[in-house]
């Protein structure tokens, strides 16, 4: 029995797979058009960021208002376009990153990053976040961060999704940044107050009733000194031994 072997070249085999993507993709795209919005999968960041100022409500309201439509299952999947929704879901004071894509079956899928707050700007005039890129975000009616407030002489007007601009707000934003990866410093500050001088003023959890930095130059050095002082020698005398601490002054700690 004779048998004949035949041999399809790479090229050949290349195209054919080509050719069945082709008329895959036209049959997917066909299908598409008829398709309808079966669920609606909303991944936010709350456990992971400790944040909680979108929810999954907020989430869908923000594409039914848009698309004005009552629910976005039954809708169309052609009429769901990724980028659009992005955009739109951007708009929201509180979301930094969104990414939405649509699955063959017609799900929606949708993956929100929050905003994280380092403190919140606090006064008379003022209330907003200062976020992890120094940006100024509004307050949420529904949720407030557990975060250092500032307050006092501080100036630094309101425009939101701006940075901050003034010097004050810059050296408050860089005390922030420099604590925010030491959990020592971020558990010891309850707030941060501006003076009539124009100091960095930092009103500890526990200890002292103020802390003086003056400005942000030497900042590193001014936090190992804090940590020095409270490890020998409040942790001696007492946390309550001294009302103020003052670390303006190069090599040198002063006490009240």
């Amino acid at each position: 029995m004779n048998r004949k072997i035949y041999k399809i070249s790479n090229i050949t085999l290349w195209c054919l797979l080509v050719v069945n993507l082709i008329v895959f993709l036209s049959f997917t795209g066909s299908q598409q058009q008829h398709i309808t919005c079966g669920s609606v999968n909303i991944e936010i960041d709350n456990q992971a960021s400790g944040n909680y100022f979108v929810d999954k409500e907020a989430v869908d309201n923000i594409i039914t208002n848009h698309l004005k439509i009552q629910s976005i299952i039954g809708t169309p999947v052609k009429d769901l376009n990724p980028y659009i929704l992005e955009n739109e879901l951007l708009k929201s004071p509180f979301i930094k990153k969104v990414k939405v894509y649509k699955d063959i079956p017609g799900n929606l899928n949708i993956q929100i990053i929050q905003k994280r707050p380092l403190a919140r700007v606090f006064t008379d005039k003022l209330d907003y976040y200062i976020d992890e890129d120094g940006k100024k975000f509004t307050f949420c009616n529904t949720y407030t961060a557990r975060v250092p407030v500032v307050n006092g002489y501080f100036f630094e007007g309101i425009s939101y999704k701006d940075s901050m601009v003034t010097p004050v707000g810059k050296m408050v934003y860089n005390y922030l940044k420099a604590i925010d990866t030491n959990a020592y410093y971020k558990s010891l500050t309850e707030s941060i107050y501006i003076n009539e001088e124009g100091d960095l003023t930092i009103v500890p959890k526990i200890g002292p009733s103020e802390i003086i930095f003056g400005d942000d130059r030497d900042l590193s050095d001014k936090l190992n000194k804090l940590h020095t002082f409270y490890s020998k020698v409040l942790n001696t005398v007492g946390y309550n031994h001294y009302k103020s601490i003052n670390l303006k002054f190069r090599n040198e700690v002063v006490c009240k």
